[in-house]
């Protein structure tokens, strides 16, 4: 393969993955529930093909942080970084706490869609300590008193606006992706050639 064609390999490959991805700020107010035991709950079911990821980080929390259960395929720790993958249907990260006044995290998903199949969903929820009740009374349409829900490719739904923010945050421009990629691919290939040219003359 020349080089021009390697090239435009490598960006679009890289260019490809910057753009498939979903950023929101979520932010919980807790005032009225400060000091009280309580159980955040993460969901993410598996609607079909293709395959997703969410992940859960930056976590920002005023209160105490106890025990986890965790279900499925869920790796990492919520005051460090929470990956959600869909190798099962249902996956779930369960944190035990005591309630400060306010809670925020960053959720970036992927957004994998296909028609022929139900988009990936990914909730959560605030339970009593026993992760039986809801804390909150909300507006999901199921009953559940889901605190708000993503489906995949499609939009954050707040249940809870009283005490629930969402923000979508921005993702590079295209223009700016691009000089992003760029160093990065003709580093790459500028690597290669030179190994390549050493070989040369070694010989």
């Amino acid at each position: 393969m020349c080089v021009g064609r390697k090239f435009l390999a490598i960006a679009a490959l890289l260019l490809s993955s910057a753009a498939n991805a979903a950023t929101f700020l979520v932010a919980i107010n807790t005032p009225q529930y400060a000091g009280m035991n309580a159980t955040l709950i993460f969901d993410f079911v598996d609607g079909g093909s293709p395959d997703n990821t969410v992940s859960v980080d930056s976590f920002s929390f005023n209160g105490v942080l106890g025990a986890a259960i965790v279900i499925g395929s869920v790796s990492g720790q919520i005051d460090s970084k929470l990956v959600f993958q869909d190798a099962q249907f249902f996956n779930e990260f369960q944190q035990r706490m005591t309630l400060g006044s306010s809670l925020s995290f960053i959720v970036v998903s992927t957004d994998g869609s296909d028609a022929s199949s139900f988009p990936d969903s990914f909730s959560l929820f605030l339970l009593d300590e026993l992760g039986a009740s809801s804390l909150v009374g909300t507006s999901d349409p199921t009953g559940a008193n889901t605190l708000a829900r993503l489906d995949l490719a499609g939009a954050f739904e707040n249940y809870a606006p009283d005490i629930l923010t969402i923000a979508p945050l921005a993702v590079p421009e295209p223009a700016s992706r691009v000089l992003f990629v760029l160093p990065i691919a003709i580093l790459l290939i500028l690597r290669k050639y030179k190994i390549k040219l050493l070989s040369t003359e070694a010989a």
